[in-house]
This record gives structure tokens, sequence and C-alpha cells, in this order.
């Protein structure tokens, strides 16, 4: 009977997974891991690892039924080898149990999630971001919040190198939210040190404490000595940063005992580099030598080279100091062609460009010095341009670090607190939309009476528009009645003066008729009244016109400006010449002379150039 009930509870479950297998988009079988025996290369696999406990280890690893419970005790054991193995090794051992394990999703997820960390650790930062993206698809397709939030703050950790410190807070933002949906405490410390990480590159440095100093505080709780040291490292390096030398070298002695203790050899190469810092600040510069040139020997033994630009960088500064300028030289062309292969943009390699470029000076070399300032310049607005604090506000908000601490120790108060927040939102929103809705009405109701506005202020400047005009062909009527009466007195007067003179040739002249004579001459010319007239009336007909000869031509003659107002209104030779009671002929000299006043070429003609003037 429990064999039968075994069975049948064992096909339910099989059958559960074949139903989830069918709706998961993966490339991988999901059945396989239920595999009951393990492959002949995975046991030669398992008997090659060394392990601590092997007995213990070999018991868990044969006891296990299925693929998946195996692959879970590998993966278990090769997290924790990969925190002190050499990267190089860890890297091979990856790629071997990437060979003979069971198709099984998250496995394959976390080998490539491993590697991408172990590029991350040899400073090959383009693998490390096509690894880590990969690893972060495939944990999107199999729904592991964990992983996800993980490799986040991984490919964080690889654009931090790159200094681009906004995509790095914008995933550890998002690695911080899932971490807090899962009321995942180690996950959400080690996200908070990571942003402060990221503050400290911005050279936020107050952020960056506040967030070393929470997770110190987690850690410290948990008896997390690994981590208390690692944080312990870089509240020294803040301390360093803002000049409290006192705290950043008892900070760093704090580390490097708990390093010592657990036997952390990455940890004390940084503890190791970090006090050479300090005896550069004391300016001991063989002590400062000796002491980084240990911690760089024990980064190459673990072939962890995030740091080396930092290393080249101290390295030439002391061999510069010392006075051993071509060793300082060669140590930072070093340096930089290291970070050129590993795509590092942070200040260590503007500091050794600008260290080189000051170097070659003082050698009076001033070509490589010149070629090194541009190369430091370049660098420097590179990493301006790429660092922006566009997500700090937003991240502040966001994370509340003042208050997540009290989230998640009291979270039931917390929960009331939400409860009344959401019916004062409602409320809030209730009366954003009716001070929206009243707003809206009164800015409708507003722009209609501007519009109506606006339509008569318009209707109104078209009837001014269009009754000026009209005043305007009214004047020029009037104008052109105006000179045509006085062309037409002054025929009528020339009529006169015919008869007369022939009547004067056939009897002698007296007083009384050379008088006359005089008069009629004088009444024939345009006078000084009907002069003035005329002008009045021309202004009227064109507004500012004569203004505008006379400051363009201010050398103008009273007969030539008069001859000048006289063709405007088209009138021709033979018109002008009875308006002003003057010869024909005498009217085309003065518009020769006018033509000429006015510096008009030979093939211009006088006419069309005033009527458009």
């Amino acid at each position: 009977m429990n064999k039968i009930i075994k069975f049948l509870c064992q096909s339910i479950f099989f059958f559960f997974v074949v139903i989830t297998s069918t709706n998961c988009n993966n490339k991988e079988s999901d059945l396989k891991p239920f595999t009951s025996k393990p492959s002949k290369e995975l046991v030669e696999f398992v008997k090659e690892l060394v392990v601590e406990d092997s007995a213990a280890f070999y018991k868990s690893f044969n006891k296990a039924e299925y693929s998946a419970e195996r692959d879970s005790i590998i993966r278990s054991y090769l997290t924790n080898l990969g925190v002190k193995a050499p990267t190089l090794e860890y890297l091979s051992l990856l790629k071997k149990y990437d060979a003979v394990r069971a198709p099984i999703s998250n496995s394959k997820a976390f080998l490539i999630e491993e590697q991408a960390l172990c590029y991350l650790k040899l400073a090959k930062l383009d693998s490390a971001e096509i690894l880590g993206n990969k690893a972060l698809q495939l944990y999107k397709e199999i729904n592991n919040k964990q992983g996800i939030a993980r490799v986040s703050n991984l490919i964080a950790g690889v654009y931090g190198y790159m200094s681009k410190f906004s995509k790095s807070l914008k995933l550890q933002n998002e690695a911080y939210q899932i971490f807090e949906s899962l009321n995942d405490s180690v996950g959400i410390y080690n996200t908070l040190m990571e942003i402060g990480h990221s503050f400290f590159g911005m050279e936020k440095y107050e952020d960056a404490k506040r967030n070393f100093e929470k997770s110190y505080a987690f850690y410290a709780s948990q008896k997390d000595t690994l981590n208390m040291s690692d944080v312990l490292c870089s509240i020294g390096s803040v301390y360093h940063q803002v000049g409290n030398q006192n705290a950043f070298e008892d900070a760093t002695y704090k580390a490097l005992n708990l390093k010592e203790k657990i036997g952390d050899k990455k940890g004390l190469a940084l503890c190791y580099n970090s006090l050479g810092v300090s005896f550069m600040t004391k300016k001991k510069w063989e002590e400062a030598k000796t002491t980084i040139i240990s911690a760089k020997d024990i980064f190459h033994s673990l072939s962890e080279y995030r740091e080396e630009v930092t290393m080249f960088y101290n390295l030439g500064v002391c061999e510069m100091e010392l006075g051993n300028y071509n060793a300082a030289i060669k140590i930072f062309e070093e340096g930089i062609s290291y970070a050129k292969n590993s795509q590092m943009r942070d200040d260590g390699i503007m500091r050794i460009y600008e260290r080189l470029y000051l170097l070659y000076q003082k050698q009076g070399d001033f070509k490589h010095s010149l070629q090194n300032y541009h190369s430091f310049v370049e660098m420097r607005d590179s990493i301006f341009t790429i660092q922006n604090n566009e997500l700090v506000n937003e991240l502040n908000m966001k994370f509340g670090l003042k208050d997540k601490e009290n989230k998640i120790l009291k979270l039931s108060e917390e929960k009331k607190v939400f409860q009344l927040q959401q019916i004062l939102l409602i409320v809030l929103i209730g009366a954003i939309l009716l001070i929206s809705g009243l707003l809206f009405w009164f800015q409708r109701i507003k722009n209609q009476k501007t519009k109506i506005l606006f339509e008569a202020e318009k209707m109104l400047k078209q009837n001014q528009l269009e009754t000026a005009l009209k005043e305007i062909e009214f004047n020029k009527t009037i104008l052109s009645d105006f000179t045509s009466n006085i062309i037409e007195r002054n025929i009528v007067i020339s009529e006169l003066e015919s008869k007369l003179t022939f009547a004067s040739n056939e009897s002698p002249q007296n007083s009384v008729e050379s008088e006359s004579m005089f008069s009629l001459v004088q009444s024939k010319l345009l006078t000084d009244q009907d002069w003035t007239k005329f002008k009045m009336l021309f202004e009227k007909a064109f507004p500012e016109f004569i203004t505008r000869l006379r400051n363009t031509y201010p050398d103008l003659t009273s007969a030539e400006e008069r001859i000048f107002l006289l063709l405007k209104v088209k009138n021709d030779t033979k018109e002008m010449a009875d308006a002003l009671g003057i010869s024909v002929e005498s009217v085309r000299k003065g518009k020769y002379r006018l033509k000429k006043k006015l510096n008009l070429q030979e093939e211009t003609i006088l006419d069309d150039f005033i009527k458009n003037f």
C-alpha cells in the first residue's frame, strides 16, 4: 500500500514538472534533472574535487536521488570555493562542470553568472558584461528573482569599473527592490554595500559612508567576519578621501586583524594596499613601495586583476618620489597598457596620465609630455561625461535609506502606516482630481474668453487696416485731383499768355500790360502755397515718404525734390512742365540732373526707380 501511495505521489509530481516545463521557453530540458543515477563523467568530476569535509560532501552527493539535488550540492560547494580559489583555477573548474552537468536551467544560469564574476575579477569587462546579461536573461526566463537581483549587482559592478555609475545605480536599485520584496536581508545589505561603492566612485563620500555603516551593522549582528572586514576596508577608503587619516588607519588595521583571523588572502591584499596608501600619505615611500608590492603579488597569485590600475599608480608614485623616474615611467606605461586591454576607465588611469606628463616634463621630453597631457585631459573629460548624478535623488527617494531598517524590523507597524497612506493617497488623488477638474473648467472658460477677445481684436485691427487703406486711396485721389487742377489752370494761363503776347506784338506795350504779363507768369508757376498744400496731400497719400526721401538723399534741392514727388504721382513730362510752368525741355534736363544726383546707372529708368522707392 505504501509503495502504491509513493508511486502515485511521484507520478503527480512528475506530471506537474512536465506541465511546468511545457510553459517555459527554456532551451534545456527540465525533465532530465530527475534522472536517478549520475553520469560517469559527473562522478569523475566530483572525485577530482578537493573539499575540506570530503566525507560529508561525498555522502550528500551519493545520497541524492535526482540530478537537481546533486546539482544543488555541487553549486553550493562551487559558490564557497569561488571566494577562496584563484580566479583562473575556479574558471577552469566551472567550464569542466559545464561539460558534465545535467541540463538544468538553474544550473546553466548559475555557471554563466559565476563565469561572468570570474571575468570581472580578471578585469575582462567586455566578457563579464556579455556573460552577465546572458545570465540575467536566463534567470528572467525561469523567474528566479534572487538570481536576477544577484546578476544585476554583478553587472552594476562591471559598469562601476567603466565609471558608468548611473547605470550601476539603476541596476542596484532594481536588485534592492527585488531583495526587499523577498525579505532577503542578506541580499538587501549586500546591495547597500554595492550602492556605497557606486557613491564612492561618484565622490559622494557621505552617502557611501552611510551605506557602508548600515551594512557593517548588519554583518556584525550576523557575525559575518568576511563581509565585516570588507566593509571596514571600504569605510577606511572613505576616511582617506575626506582627509581623516587617523580614522582611515584605525579602520584598516581592524580589517587587517579580521582578515588574518579568517585567512582571507584577497582581503589581506586590499588591507596591504590601504596600508601602502597610508605610508604614502606620511611620505614613507620605501615602506609604501614594499607593502604595495606585497599586495600586488597576492592579487596576482589569486588572478585578481581588478585592482591592478590602482597598484600600478601607487607603485609609480612611490618610484617617482624616490627619484627613480625611468622605473616610474615603466610602471605607469604598464598600467595604461593593462587598463586599455581591460576597458577600465577610472580616475586611476587619469592620474597615471597626469603623472606621466609631469615626469616627461621634468626630463625635458616635451613631446611625450604633451601626448600624455592630451590623454589626461581626454580621460578626465570622458569620465566626467560618463559620470552623472541623474539617479541619485531618485534612489534616495526609492530606497528611503533612513527608514528601511525600521521597515524590516517593524513590518506589522509599517503595514498600518501603509494602509493609512493608501487612504490618504485616495483622498489626495480625489482632491487632485477635483482641483484638476475645476482648474480645467476655469481654464476652458478663460480660453474661450481669450479666444473671443482675440477674434475681436483681430476684427478691430482688420477694420482699422481697411480704413487706413481706404483713407490712403482717398488721399491719393485728392492729390491726383489737386495736381490735375494745377495742370489745367496752367494750361489756361498758357493760352491767355499766348494771346496777350500776340496782342502786345500788334500794339506797343505799355506799363499796365507788362505788369499783367508778369502777374500772369507768376500765377502760372507752382506757388509756395500750392506746394505746401501739395506736400500735405502727398504725406497723407504716401505716409513718411518725404521723410524717408530726405533721410536717404539729404543733398536734393527743393526743385529736385518737386520733380521726384511729381514723378511719384505718375505725371508725365508734359504734365510736369504744365504743373511747374516750365518748358518740357527744362523738365527733361531736371530729370537728367536728378538721375545723376541719385547716382543711378545709365540703364536704370528714373520713373521706375521712383515708382518702387
